[in-house]
């Protein structure tokens, strides 16, 4: 196991992609008005490639064209929230 100046375990890029592919739902992180914003999105993978759908018009759609975004994707408990 490979660990950072922090301690953390650095993931393969194989280890990355098996486990965003067991998780439905991810936050992407995009500048609106210069402030940072965050968005839960569904997404899917395809090959190496995310892939969001975001409405045309939207601040999503507008503020993720061509520019730099960030996404993540961690666990999510789906029995625990149709419960609340």
């Amino acid at each position: 196991m490979r660990l950072d100046s922090s301690g953390l375990q650095v993931l393969s890029e194989e280890e990355c992609f098996l486990l965003l592919s067991s998780v439905p739902i991810g936050r992407i992180v995009f500048t609106d008005r210069a402030l940072p914003a965050v968005q839960p999105v569904n997404f899917c993978l395809d090959g190496r490639s995310i892939v969001i759908r975001a409405v045309t018009g939207s601040k999503l759609a507008a503020a993720t064209r061509r520019a730099v975004v960030a996404f993540e994707a961690d666990d999510f408990d789906a029995a625990r929230a149709a419960s609340r």
